[in-house]
């Protein structure tokens, strides 16, 4: 059973590290998260919630998209927190 977890955590790394590299950040690995919360107030504007655990999770270039890693990959559409087609 712990075998079996260790890879799935490592499967799910691999995917994620894989997505961010041929997405080619133009020297960044996780580009900047756009601005979501005003930081000097501490307020957030937005939150997301999945039905399963998210490990890792990175913003695109453009802040349209988010990818999330848990016992799978996901894309989702920042502006509406849904899975992306």
């Amino acid at each position: 059973m712990r075998k079996l977890r260790a890879s799935k955590w490592f499967l799910a790394i691999s995917c994620f590290v894989l997505l961010l590299t041929t997405c080619s950040f133009a020297n960044h690995v996780v580009g900047p998260a756009p601005p979501a919360t005003s930081l000097s107030l501490g307020t957030t504007f937005r939150s997301y919630r999945a039905p399963f655990s998210v490990n890792a999770a990175a913003w695109s270039p453009d802040g349209k998209r988010i990818a999330s890693v848990g016992d799978d990959v996901r894309i989702w559409q920042a502006s509406q927190a849904c899975s992306a087609p």
